[in-house]
């Protein structure tokens, strides 16, 4: 019988162009012309091992550089792949390269969908200031080159919290939702609900900041331009204050900068 199964992915997206598959070659077939990314991979690894061609799901499509501790994908294995669920991750192991890793393959139950069924998400973004450049995390930290103080960022945090419509924060709006209105385009739901934003200082690594942060769901980039929007008011370019008024304005004008991609990860999906 078929089983649809979960996998729960970790990566460094470093060399990746984002997670989704740019090519339209089958499933884990190779594409000359296409950008790595880490759909591709696992297709790829999958392909190898079970000699079908799979295309699996992904609970999120990160950005090209954004990193992963809890991608989920799902897919559906065919009858005749005899690999049990318990050792489809040392054999995907085998096969992925090294900057991709399956952590954990579940079976579930057949309308299981990696994104449809995800309830929330669990993203991270770290940050270091300060004048000396790291060496150990210059790939997963970005490195703001002046003083940030987390105290102003946290009371500028807060107004993010709840329900709101976050399209000060979404990079690809290019209107905002009056505007798509007199030029008679359809709206976009731009209303998520973030239930956790946190400032973590690291006591052992000054200048390290981690941003954590839970949500219902996320808009494209909103959480580095939230994360760049942080840094605004923790060098004092911003007051705390301001934060509330970009998000009341619906305009993405208003919001500060989107934040390098490598200091994001996707930390855990929700179901």
């Amino acid at each position: 019988m078929a089983r649809r199964i979960k996998l729960t992915l970790e990566y460094d997206g470093s060399a990746f162009n984002g997670w989704q598959v740019q090519s339209s070659a089958p499933a884990g077939e190779a594409d000359s012309s296409a950008a790595r990314t880490v759909q591709g991979e696992v297709e790829r690894a999958l392909r190898i091992v079970t000699g079908q061609s799979i295309r699996i799901a992904g609970a999120s499509r990160t950005d090209t550089g954004a990193h992963a501790l809890g991608q989920v994908a799902s897919f559906l294995l065919p009858d005749e792949v005899e690999v049990p669920t318990a050792r489809l991750c040392i054999a995907l192991n085998a096969k992925l390269d090294r900057d991709v890793a399956a952590r954990l393959a579940q079976e579930m139950p057949l309308a299981f969908h990696a994104r449809r069924d995800a309830v929330g998400k669990v993203y991270s973004y770290s940050i270091i200031s300060g004048h000396c450049r790291p060496a150990l995390w210059r790939r997963t930290h970005w490195h703001v080159r002046f003083a940030v103080q987390s105290e102003p960022m946290r009371q500028a945090a807060a107004a993010l919290i709840g329900v709101h419509d976050f399209t000060s924060f979404a990079s690809k709006l290019a209107l905002t939702q009056a505007e798509r209105a007199e030029d008679g385009k359809e709206p976009v739901d731009t209303v998520r609900e973030i239930r956790r934003l946190e400032l973590h200082e690291d006591p052992d690594y000054p200048g390290r900041l981690v941003m954590r942060i839970e949500g219902s769901g996320f808009l494209y980039q909103m959480v580095r331009t939230i994360a760049g929007s942080l840094v605004d008011v923790g060098r004092g370019y911003r007051p705390p204050d301001w934060l509330g008024s970009a998000l009341a304005a619906q305009d993405r004008r208003a919001a500060g900068p989107t934040a390098p991609a490598h200091g994001l990860c996707l930390e855990r999906v929700l179901y």
